[in-house]
């Protein structure tokens, strides 16, 4: 570990995420789509609430129609923004069953004009009924919104292993590297360090309000992984204790280095359904430099499309240089 990691403390529990995050992922095997009532189809909305001088660039649609990717662009054709909106029938509909589908952005304009994304490749939208761990934080419903920064069939090859008996929906544990001015300012590695199958490792923001004493209503997570990982090759087993079992899990160090991958607001049900009445904005805290030289968001926002939907999103990108420069 970097210096700066040794420091990081860790969440007691935070274990239990994994059938809670992932289940919605992983049932059968396969990705599971919408659980909105397929007789509906939520309409798109005709202006996305954003600076005059902007476009919006419709993307990708879950099947129900309810949930929706977009881009917004300056007049430069510069990425302003990149959002997921989900209409107001579809955020009533989700209840008591974990959704989880992927999503495309747009690439081009309706003019054919190319989008930089910059290294946003997909969106990964979660419905969580019962949360996840830490117990008494983020064990309440709420949706997960993860925006990728790699290649969607690396993300999807995070999976599998060779110990059959392991009974949880994970990799196994990491044991690389984050370097320490790629590592998030004031971030944390969970207590354990759990690959989670098709997302990555998991790091949370200690300064949170959620974490002193007040309730979760939205926060920013960050992913991290190494991608020369093989899972079916670990450097190692290690023995841990997880949900009151002691169970035998794989270990992976990769090449040694692992890095961030994805950005994950993640808001409430009750937030977005009765509490969002304007516009939200977050700064998020960032690394120092990431993995590549590009535009990276440094904030989040939710804002009410007006029709009982939302649209939540990253922004404010800026360039950040790569670890050489």
């Amino acid at each position: 570990m970097t210096p700066r990691q040794k420091t990081k403390r860790h969440i007691d529990g935070i274990d239990r995420r994994l059938f809670l995050q992932t289940t919605a992922v992983l049932a059968g095997g396969a990705l599971v789509t919408g659980t909105v009532d397929g007789s509906r189809r939520d309409s798109v909305p005709s202006e996305l609430p954003t600076p005059a001088d902007h476009d919006v660039h419709w993307g990708e649609s879950d099947t129900d129609g309810g949930v929706r990717t977009y881009a917004t662009t300056d007049r430069e054709g510069r990425l302003s923004s990149l959002g997921v909106h989900v209409g107001g029938d579809a955020l009533m509909a989700f209840d008591e069953e974990e959704s989880a589908t992927h999503l495309h952005f747009p690439k081009e304009t309706d003019d054919g004009v190319d989008i930089d994304l910059h290294q946003f490749t997909y969106v990964g939208f979660h419905y969580n009924p019962q949360g996840h761990a830490p117990p008494g934080i983020y064990d309440v419903p709420h949706f997960d919104f993860h925006f990728y920064m790699m290649a969607e069939d690396i993300v999807e090859g995070i999976s599998g292993g060779p110990l059959e008996s392991t009974p949880l929906p994970f990799v196994g544990l990491a044991d690389y590297d984050v370097p320490a001015d790629q590592f998030p300012e004031g971030y944390m590695f969970e207590e354990h360090r759990l690959i989670v199958e098709r997302m990555g490792e998991h790091l949370l923001d200690e300064t949170a309000p959620e974490f002193h004493g007040e309730a979760f209503t939205h926060t920013n997570v960050y992913g991290v992984y190494d991608p020369s990982i093989d899972p079916e090759q670990p450097a190692d087993t290690e023995v841990i204790e997880l949900e009151g079992e002691r169970v035998e899990v794989p270990v992976y160090e990769g090449d040694g280095e692992g890095r961030v991958h994805f950005v994950e607001p993640m808001v409430t049900t009750d937030f977005l359904r009765n509490d969002l009445e304007e516009e939200t904005t977050v700064d998020v805290a960032t690394p120092g430099v990431y993995f590549e030289t590009d535009d990276y968001p440094t904030s989040y926002a939710i804002m009410p499309d007006g029709d009982g939907g939302a649209y939540v999103s990253i922004r404010e990108f800026e360039e950040f240089h790569g670890p050489d420069q």
